[in-house]
Order: C-alpha cells, then sequence, then structure tokens
C-alpha cells in the first residue's frame, strides 16, 4: 500500500510582471536606473535602437498606426 505524504504541497503563484512599450521602458529606465551603470546605459541604447528601427519602418510603410505597429514589431522581441 502506497505511503501518503505527511506535508502539505505549498501552493505555486505565477510571478506578476506588467508590459511596457519602448517609449514607457525608457522612460521608467530614465527614472529609477543609475545614469553611472553600464548595463542601464546598454538597455537605454538598446531601446534607442529598436525605437529607431520602429520609426523607420513606420516611414517606410505610411500608413500603419504608429503606437499599434510598434506594439506588434516590441513583441516579436521579447
Amino acid at each position: 500500500m502506497p505511503r501518503k505524504s505527511k506535508s502539505c504541497k505549498e501552493t505555486h503563484n505565477a510571478p506578476s510582471f506588467v508590459v511596457l512599450d519602448a517609449s514607457a521602458a525608457k522612460a521608467k529606465l530614465k527614472a529609477k536606473g543609475d545614469p553611472k551603470d553600464a548595463i542601464t546605459q546598454k538597455m537605454l541604447s538598446f531601446i534607442d535602437r529598436q525605437l529607431n528601427e520602429i520609426y523607420s519602418a513606420f516611414a517606410v510603410a505610411g500608413g500603419l498606426p504608429l503606437a499599434r505597429f510598434g506594439q506588434m514589431y516590441l513583441g516579436c522581441i521579447h
């Protein structure tokens, strides 16, 4: 006969997170990040490059709403 476990199983809660677009992420990082930190600088540089690509693609596309196109494009990055 199988032995029953006396320990109680702990419940697992999935981590919560907030999805930000690139502009909001940049603003939050500038507000809370250390400007001297190399990782902060690299993240800001990456966000700037992504925003520039979005704006360039928007100029080429010429008809997509920028906010919607940016969210679709940034969704592929994560």
